[in-house]
């Protein structure tokens, strides 16, 4: 009888032992899945940092600013900087404050042509009709159309005059398309928005990104 209970106690104590292995043994796996993943995702982590520290969302002056996804580049003027939404935003172009109040800035930008355009026209009554649907937009008017270059490409430039919160304003909007297959693929737009005081001042920066444009081999 004691020989049995002996044997049973032996029994019921492996029995725990097993139980306390198995959940150990359990946790120990869970915990080296944990550090499997939290290493994985370190790793991802860092190789999204290199891509940031690559494509830097300020571009400062006198910078190459180069667009591989739509082949072209320009140059940031002295004393001034360009900014960009950096990874992973899509790649399109970048903008220049020309005051610390937002009323006057520059933009640069490269998109594919979602819209369908088919000609200039069609661009500029797009831009039209998109400052008329602001309601704090008033008096808008096309001052001035005319066909000009971009970076070697026939381009237009059109201004448009109108008032905004009591401000007059002015767009002034330097438009390409690049055509791929006779189709109008890619729509470069080089455009100013600025006070019709400051509109000589800042029309020579705009000048300087416009010569400075240069188009590159699609990929």
């Amino acid at each position: 009888m004691k020989k049995y209970k002996y044997k049973l106690l032996i029994g019921i104590t492996c029995f725990i032992i097993g139980i306390g292995l198995n959940v150990l043994w359990k946790e120990i796996s869970i915990d080296i899945e944990k550090k499997i993943i939290n290493k994985k995702v370190n790793v991802a982590k860092q190789a999204i940092n290199e891509v940031e520290c690559d494509d830097p969302s300020i571009i400062y002056e006198n910078d190459i600013y180069s667009n591989f996804n739509y082949a072209y580049s320009i140059t940031i003027p002295k004393e001034y900087i360009g900014y960009r939404s950096g990874c992973p935003n899509p790649n399109h172009g970048f903008g220049i404050d020309l005051d610390s109040f937002s009323q006057n800035y520059i933009y640069v930008d490269a998109s594919y042509n979602a819209l369908f355009w088919e000609s200039f026209d069609d661009a500029i009554n797009a831009y039209l009709q998109y400052l008329k649907n602001d309601k704090q937009i008033t008096s808008v008017k096309l001052f001035q159309k005319k066909n000009i270059k971009l970076g070697g490409l026939p381009a237009v430039s059109f201004i448009i005059h109108y008032e905004k919160s009591g401000i007059s304003m002015i767009n002034e909007t330097l438009l390409a398309f690049r055509k791929e297959n006779s189709n109008i693929d890619i729509v470069y737009t080089l455009g100013l928005i600025t006070t019709k005081s400051q509109y000589l001042d800042n029309k020579v920066i705009l000048n300087k990104l416009q010569f400075s444009w240069k188009f590159h081999k699609l990929q």
